[in-house]
């Protein structure tokens, strides 16, 4: 699961303003949970995760429903490993 659906608003009117809106409603939500949950989605990013040696580099994907409202309710993945945000020692952005 990711942040590039939802739902498109057909009251917006005519033109792109309705899918501008729509864009900006689901970037502000990823953000939101980004902040909430302290992970950073959809880029490149270098993450330390409890009982593990090594710092793992990939792109973070949600695997549960956005709107899960506990930690061990949140899943993420990077490659074929899933883990919790709670999990997560250290992140850090890497240039893409």
């Amino acid at each position: 699961m990711s942040f590039d659906q939802g739902e498109f608003n057909f009251d917006a009117g005519s033109g792109d303003g309705g899918y501008r809106r729509w864009r900006e409603e689901l970037d502000e939500a990823r953000r939101a949970f980004e902040r909430r949950w302290g992970v950073i989605l959809d880029r490149p990013v270098r993450v330390r995760l409890e009982g593990h040696k090594r710092s793992i580099e990939g792109t973070i994907r949600l695997v549960s429903p956005p709107r899960a409202a506990k930690p061990q309710d949140i899943r993420l993945r990077i490659k074929t490993l899933e883990f919790t945000p709670a999990e997560i020692e250290s992140i850090t952005t890497l240039d893409p």
